[in-house]
Parts: C-alpha cells; structure tokens; sequence
C-alpha cells in the first residue's frame, strides 16, 4: 500500500512542536503522567517523545490486521515498488492508441468535468475533458483538456483519430476545419435536433461515456484534480473490461509489466 493521506490517517493523533502547552499537559494526562510543578514546553515536548511509540499506527493497517491480512507499506517516492502504479502508468499509455480508420464513425465531444453545485463554493477554473469513441470497435480516449479551442482541440482530434475516419459531432466552432485535415465530418446542431434529419448524425453513443464516467465520479464525491488523469485512466480500464473478471484482468496487466521471477 502507498503512503496517500487517507491510507495514513493514524489511530492517534500525537502533539507536535506547534501544539500549546495546554494540549500537551492534556495528552500527557491522559496517559496517567502528572507533574507536581510547572514545566517548559520544551520539556512537556521531551515527555511526549518519549512516550509516542516508535512506529506509526493507521486506521487502515488495523483494520486490514482485523481481517487476517498484513499490510506492507512501500517506500516514498519509488514507483518502481509499486506495480499498481505501474499498471495504471500502462493504462494512460494505452490511451495513446489511435482509433476509427477510413469507413468507420467516430463520435467526438468535448465536457465540462468539474463545476460548482449551485453555484456555490470555491470559485475554482474549469476543468474540460475531451474523447471520441469508435462505433464500430467500441474503442475510445478521454483526456483532460485545458480548454476547448480549435488550438487545443485539433492536434488532439490528429494524434488520436486516424486519417479518413467519418467524425461525427456537434456544431461547436472548433471542428470547422477537419475536412481540410483528411476526415470526413458530419455535424448534428443540438439546438434543433438530437439526430441530423438528414445525415442521421448523432453523438449519442460518446454521451452516454460523458453520463458513465460522471457518474462514477460522483458516487465517489468527486475526483481531486491531481488525480484527474488517473481517474479517467481507470475509467477508460473499467471500459474495455467488459465481461472480463476485474481482479484477473488488473492481475495479468500487471504481470505484464512486472513479470514474475
């Protein structure tokens, strides 16, 4: 297990160098030590060393040891230790992998990710996040986005979606010029329709993505924007799953880095 905060919430909370002395003479009381005349801080400190315990207690190693199991910890700053991390290193690669051809449809749409409940909270940027999917092979990327400007937009649209793919999507201003890049380009304009009378062009398909990998994010309350990008690499992981098994599957992608002596 790595060192995150919330795998290192300890089973107490000891004072430290900042705590006043009455938080200190609290603690030290309530470990049965008493004092019979005033003490510096200085030496309250000294005693309280001298009683924490030598190794760290987590929440989360006790309550795995509770459930016959042993925790190991690894060390900071070492991914090499880590074959989770590994993983999770391959799967954001993978999302590097072109999709769409000559002849088949790509579905492309760009999303606003993270905003305010209500407008209420932190003001904070915005957080956009732009994929396609293939409708034939049911591949597809995700990835965040700073914005979502043709500038941004077209070299992203050229590393992933191959030359001579049909990119269907809505009437926003970035996708203007993809027919002078090599795609074939049919638009849908949602303001009128969900479906293009005449094309039959829709963007239903990357839609309901957007609605699945939201919904993920919110029965988890949210994602903390330095893990954005873990988070929709496991999503898009999840994806191509299918009726794979979970736990199998996580442990042959990890075999496949670290493989076994």
């Amino acid at each position: 297990m790595d060192n995150a905060p919330y795998h290192s919430v300890q089973t107490e909370k000891y004072p430290t160098s900042n705590s006043n002395k009455a938080v200190l003479l609290e603690w030290l009381n309530s470990k049965g030590i008493t004092f019979d005349r005033p003490m510096l801080k200085a030496q309250l400190l000294t005693k309280v060393q001298e009683l924490k315990p030598r190794t760290k207690s987590y929440v989360i190693d006790n309550l795995a040891k509770d459930a016959g199991h042993t925790v190991l910890r690894l060390p900071p700053y070492h991914c090499e230790f880590n074959p989770i991390e590994l993983a999770w290193a391959m799967l954001e690669n993978n999302q590097n992998k072109e999709i769409g051809g000559p002849g088949l449809f790509v579905e492309i749409d760009e999303s606003l990710f993270v905003r305010r409940k209500n407008n209420a909270g932190r003001i904070l940027p915005q957080q956009w996040i732009f994929g396609g999917i293939c409708r034939e092979t049911k591949a597809c990327f995700i990835i965040s986005v700073p914005d979502r400007s043709e500038k941004t937009l077209l070299p992203i649209i050229q590393r992933y979606i191959r030359p001579g793919s049909i990119i269907l999507s809505d009437c926003w201003k970035a996708y203007n010029n993809l027919q002078q890049v090599g795609f074939k380009h049919n638009t849908v304009n949602h303001t009128y329709n969900f479906v293009d009378p005449d094309t039959g062009a829709h963007t239903q398909h990357i839609e309901r993505l957007w609605g699945s990998a939201k919904w993920g994010n919110k029965k988890r309350r949210g994602t903390n924007r330095n893990f954005l990008e873990s988070y929709l690499a496991e999503f898009m992981w999840r994806t191509r799953l299918g009726e794979q098994d979970a736990f199998e599957t996580i442990l042959k992608d990890i075999s496949e880095i670290w493989p076994p002596l």
